[in-house]
Formats: C-alpha cells, structure tokens, sequence
C-alpha cells in the first residue's frame, strides 16, 4: 500500500510540466560583479529553464511570458499565478 502511494507521488511528479520545464538552484556568490568581492557571502537563487538550458535570477525571471507555454489549459493570469506557486513549492 505505501509502495503504491510512493510509486503514485512519483509519477505525478515525473509529469508536472512546472518540473520538466523548471528548476531551482540556489548557490553562494562571493562577488558583486565587475571583480568586486563581497564581505559578507549571499545565497542567491537562480531559476533553471530546462528547455534552453538558461539560468535566471529567481526575481528576475519572466514567469509571465512562459506562463502560458507550462499551463496552456489555464488563463494568462490564472497561468501565471499558478505557475508561480507551483514553483515556489519545488
């Protein structure tokens, strides 16, 4: 029975457009750009689109463009507020 539960929570993560698409990374910079070092290290998270293999800043990220490329079946709105969730709990 939990076998069954854990192979079934497995698979739906396996087919979540947000996890195919989308991924986190969170790594430590030393440097504020430009050769200037940091005092003081800062975690920064970056947002991983699987598709282009590019990396974005977390609060940079356009989830608005690419909102209704993950979620078709929803509204531009509604797309990019559930969009937005979904990732937040990756």
């Amino acid at each position: 029975m939990i076998d069954d539960l854990e192979a079934m929570e497995e698979e739906s993560r396996l087919n979540d457009p947000v996890r195919a698409f989308l991924g986190r990374v969170y790594f430590v910079s030393k440097s504020k750009g430009r050769g200037r070092r940091r005092r003081h290290w800062e975690e920064v998270e970056l947002v991983h689109n699987k598709v282009t293999g590019r990396y974005r800043l977390a609060h940079l990220f356009p989830f608005d463009l690419y909102a209704s490329e993950v979620l078709p079946e929803a509204s531009r709105d509604e797309a990019e507020t559930q969009l937005r969730a979904r990732f937040s709990q990756l």
